[in-house]
């Protein structure tokens, strides 16, 4: 148990590491790993039910897929230019999983596996969701004046793989953040 609270205080470490990306468009405070994980799960459900797979093996893998990120931190494409990341990634996953009970560090191995591989449908849709998730934050960065946000947007736009997550990609150019809420505001007097 020592080594599992261990594991999962790292996990929390994620809240910390900021999606540098970000930096790129002038964010000067990008949101967190954490908070990218967390939407790109709810995406990677979504477009698991959507396209009739496993929705939990799904947004399950997009869980921990960028779980290195505690150790080495999150690098923009263009830091990763300069760095053999799968080489480190590998290096890393194998140090964090160590201590695990073996079922634990298998399943959690496999999901991370099964996200680099691509080769399930799951697999499939978790790297969807993961572009996704940039799409959408790329959106809102745009309504709030950061245009090279659009970069994000032309960049996943072509590697997006499945049906639903094209049909969301093409919805979300046309949508505004914060529709959702609007209608639900009532002001009375």
């Amino acid at each position: 148990m020592k080594n599992i609270v261990k594991y999962l205080h790292e996990a929390g470490q994620l809240t910390r590491v900021a999606n540098s990306g970000y930096w790129l468009v002038g964010m000067q405070n990008p949101p967190s790993v954490a908070e990218h994980v967390y939407r790109a799960s709810t995406i990677a459900f979504v477009l698991a039910k959507l396209e009739n797979a496993d929705a939990e093996k799904a947004a399950s893998i997009v869980l921990f897929h960028d779980m290195q990120e505690t150790r080495i931190n999150d690098l923009h494409k263009v830091a990763q230019k300069y760095i053999d990341l799968k080489k480190v990634e590998v290096e890393v996953l194998r140090d964090q999983l160590m201590s695990l009970p073996n079922e634990l560090a298998s399943s959690i191995k496999n999901l991370q596996e099964t996200y680099k591989s691509e080769n399930t449908p799951e697999g499939i849709i978790a790297r969807d969701a993961d572009l996704l998730d940039y799409g959408f934050k790329a959106k809102e960065l745009i309504e709030l004046g950061y245009k090279d946000a659009q970069n994000h947007i032309d960049n996943i736009t072509p590697l997006i793989k499945t049906e639903s997550a094209k049909k969301l990609l093409k919805e979300l150019d046309s949508s505004q953040p914060n529709d959702w809420w609007k209608d639900l505001k009532k002001i009375e007097r």
